[in-house]
């Protein structure tokens, strides 16, 4: 499912932490990584309190270096390097997502404050909102602490089609890290409708019984899930949480400590459609750990 990763750099170490993730995934998927830089115009002096990139040469030299530093012999790795220099690199790695085909990507998360301060940046928003691959937005590990795999992949899923394209690559995701995989369903409480207003306020007992329903065919629907990751041999947990949809995802994956929460989105319909009051970027921005971005076109909002 993911043979070709592909993992756009800027030159700075803390986002050399993406490549242990791509290189962990493709040492387990049997696939090849290509390493990406774009040379960006009037480029700051130093990103991340290091020199910064500034010309195709001493980009082509520093992605050789971490292909030879971070990349076993054993996996096929491309250097790639546009030259001509572009004004908005978010949209150029968004480009080169057709020029490279590939199955996913692996950007890696600056800054201290979890996911925040990268993913309302404007790299994330268009990279993440334009791609027709999964996207990793992986949170910087410990120094010198190699990637071992995620041990609990979460899933937040409904019955909307974002939600059903997402579980494939989070599936596979769990596979390949051999970890626990947490399947968790938000039904809406009477108290959570009546607090976005609308009919719940005016029909209180109707809103009820057309919960419950919900709740039944909530788990109905996990259960079905359920019988087809057996055959995938999947250690898989369920959970029907009651309650408004955010708040439900975080207490879940506090209580079942995951490191990856893989979330499904309409991320390709638009940026700012897709980051005005989106699901996955409530998530995102109040998260500690790693996040994964599977677009609905991709097959196989929050």
């Amino acid at each position: 499912m993911f043979a070709h990763i592909l993992i756009p750099l800027d030159g700075s170490a803390a986002g050399e932490a993406a490549v242990g993730v791509g290189v962990f995934l493709a040492e387990r998927s049997g696939g090849r990584v290509t390493l990406l830089h774009l040379v960006e115009a009037a480029p700051p002096a130093a990103i991340h309190g290091e020199r910064h990139l500034r010309t195709a040469s001493e980009a082509e030299i520093y992605l050789r270096d971490v292909a030879a530093r971070l990349v076993p012999a054993t996996i096929r790795a491309t250097c790639h390097v546009h030259a001509p220099q572009v004004h908005d690199v978010a949209d150029g790695i968004a480009q080169h997502m057709l020029e490279l085909a590939p199955d996913l990507i692996v950007m890696s998360v600056h800054g201290s404050h979890g996911l925040r301060r990268f993913l309302f940046g404007d790299m994330a928003q268009q990279v993440a909102a334009r791609s027709l691959a999964p996207v990793i937005l992986v949170r910087e590990p410990p120094r010198d602490s190699a990637f071992t795999g995620w041990k609990c992949v979460l899933i937040p899923h409904n019955r909307d089609s974002a939600h059903e394209d997402a579980l494939p690559a989070g599936f596979e995701i769990a596979r390949l890290c051999r970890a626990r995989t947490h399947v968790v369903m938000a039904v809406e409480t009477p108290r959570s409708v009546i607090g976005d207003g609308g009919a719940a306020t005016l029909l209180p007992s109707a809103t009820r019984a057309v919960l419950e329903l919900t709740g039944l065919e909530a788990e109905r629907h996990l259960k079905e899930h359920c019988a087809e990751l057996q055959v995938a041999d999947l250690t898989v947990t369920t959970e029907i949480c009651r309650g408004a949809v955010v708040p439900c995802i975080r207490k879940a994956a506090a209580r079942v400590a995951a490191d990856l929460i893989v979330l499904g989105t309409h991320g390709h319909a638009g940026t700012e459609a897709f980051w005005e009051g989106s699901v996955a970027a409530r998530i995102c921005a109040g998260s500690d750990v790693s996040v994964m971005l599977v677009p609905a076109a991709h097959g196989p909002e929050t």
